[in-house]
């Protein structure tokens, strides 16, 4: 007799998904991303300007990245889903 018993038994987990609900946020067209249109990003970029140098790295970070997604929707496009 042994002391031990085997077990047998099925295991199923199952993952949900999780939704976006609530989730309408604008999203830039990526996809349309081409040599052209990143040559005109990168003409306006110029045209805008460096941005200067005062304040502080986060007040710089700041306007240097909305300046950077202000151009990225102009040319690309957004995309509300």
């Amino acid at each position: 007799m042994t002391q031990h018993k085997h077990l047998v038994m099925n295991l199923e987990i199952k993952r949900e998904r999780r939704k976006r609900v609530g989730d309408n946020r604008l999203r830039i067209k990526w996809v349309s991303l081409t040599m052209t249109s990143a040559l005109e990003m990168g003409e306006k970029l110029m045209a805008m300007g460096f941005l200067g140098n005062s304040g502080d790295v986060d007040s710089m970070w700041d306007r240097t990245a909305s300046c950077n997604r202000k151009v990225t929707r102009d040319v690309l496009g957004i995309s509300r889903g």
